[in-house]
């Protein structure tokens, strides 16, 4: 009988990356809905399909500036021989009160102003005379608009129209429609709350920074790094600060979490015997579903369940390696897709693309290998942008994380991708375009 900790008694699982994350998914749904002010409603997920309150256009309406008529009444009209009609009024957008067009009239019309009764088409101003012959009266020296230039009621939406399905991620072009079909308030799933734990008694925040400053400490750069990934995943972080190297302090940082959806922690993953985080949380009776992962960097992490503080369902536990680039290539692939899971989101992955290795990417067979890099356009003769490395590679080191656009990925078994050869690289961000799209320099 030993009294050591599971976490420290169990075997490596050494899962695969696609297994690893189809456990951390397959565990938990989405949160549940709430209904928030359509301000207040971009980047979150639809929970349900917006319907539209109303009809729009809510009537026929004119799509340019021109007269409304009968369009038997143009008939034969041409340059030579025009049709006069008269004028008996004018349409403008929003007007309540509108002319009943008879045979023989016509009335102006301005775009978006509803078609008024008795017209059935709009005759542009260009093949008019613009009223600029006898007084009230308006000359057309063209057919070819007749029963053109209308768009129809309803033609965008009916009223009880699905606009938008569940699982739609909001945006500014979402958040237009939603505004046209007058959904407000939206209903979307919550945002998951996400406690962030860091420990270690050489970690300092940056309101102690004066410490690292006189080489007494490092900085604490993974909280307000998670943070922020976080944040750009859908997610309300909450950072506790670093947790001492001290059992009761850590357990103090948990407390935190009895309204979180996820905990985060950072270090404590490996077995030294100050890596305190997991053993603390196994004392306190962590569910390990499973303990590192085929991958470089950031093999050293773990995902389980704790018993919520007060009680509840468990409380999901996703621990990554301390080392800051490890952290962050762990929560890209792990992390962000599970916020954006618990958001809602059917589609929670990083969007991955094709490329062209612009070096050699070196790589450990057993393990898959996640390389930062920067992403250059394509050239002219190939259809790929290149990457290259961000920066130095080791785990420690921060200064390649600011450039990284994307994750490169060597799979397992292969020992290099060469230079030259395509690669599948995880996308991180928008990258920006190299120059003008060439529409830009049309004339």
């Amino acid at each position: 009988m030993t009294d050591r900790p599971e976490f420290e008694q169990r075997d490596a699982d050494w899962l695969g990356v696609h297994e690893a994350l189809e456990r951390i998914l397959g565990r938990h749904a989405p949160l549940p809905a709430v209904a928030v002010p359509l301000g207040e409603a971009l980047g979150r997920t639809l929970a349900e399909a917006a319907i539209a309150r109303a009809r729009l256009p809510p009537w026929d309406n004119s799509a340019m500036d021109g007269y409304a008529v009968r369009s038997a009444d143009l008939a034969g009209a041409s340059e030579t021989a025009p049709v006069e009609l008269e004028v008996i009024g004018v349409a403008r957008a929003g007007a309540s009160e509108l002319p009943e067009v008879g045979p023989g009239q016509a009335c102006r019309i301005m775009t978006g102003a509803p078609l008024p009764p008795g017209a059935d088409g709009v005759t542009r101003v260009e093949y008019t005379d613009g009223e600029s012959g006898r007084e009230g009266w308006v000359r057309i020296h063209s057919e070819g608009d007749a029963g053109r230039n209308v768009r129809p009621g309803g033609q965008d939406m009916e009223r009880g129209d699905a606009v938008a399905p569940a699982g739609v991620r909001i945006d500014s072009g979402w958040t237009a429609l939603l505004a046209a079909a007058g959904v407000d308030p939206v209903p979307v799933h919550r945002a998951p709350e996400v406690l962030i734990v860091t420990g270690g008694d050489e970690l300092r925040s940056l309101d102690a920074f004066h410490d690292v400053v006189e080489g007494r400490a490092i900085p604490d750069t993974n909280a307000p790094m998670l943070a922020a990934a976080v944040r750009a995943a859908g997610g309300r972080p909450r950072v506790t600060g670093p947790a001492r190297d001290d059992a009761a302090d850590l357990r103090r940082h948990l407390a935190q979490a009895r309204d979180a959806d996820l905990v985060v922690t950072v270090g404590g993953a490996s077995m030294g015997e100050a890596d305190l985080l997991k053993r603390t949380f196994e004392e306190d009776g962590l569910e390990v579903d499973f303990w590192r992962v085929r991958m470089r960097p950031g093999s050293p992490m773990a995902f389980g369940h704790l018993p919520r503080p007060g009680g509840g369902p468990p409380l999901p536990l996703l621990s990554l390696p301390g080392n800051p680039a490890s952290a962050f290539v762990t929560f890209q692939l792990f992390g962000h897709p599970l916020v954006r899971h618990l958001s809602g989101d059917p589609r929670p992955h990083r969007p991955v693309i094709a490329a062209r290795a612009g070096e050699r990417l070196g790589s450990t067979p057993r393990l898959c290998h996640f390389h930062r890099v920067v992403i250059d356009p394509a050239a002219p003769h190939d259809p790929l942008p290149t990457v290259r490395l961000a920066g130095h590679a080791g785990s420690g080191l921060v200064h390649s994380l600011g450039p990284a656009a994307g994750l490169a990925v060597v799979p397992e078994g292969i020992a290099a991708i060469e230079q030259g050869e395509r690669v599948e690289v995880v996308l991180l961000r928008d990258t920006p375009g190299a120059h003008a799209p060439a529409f830009a320099d049309a004339r």
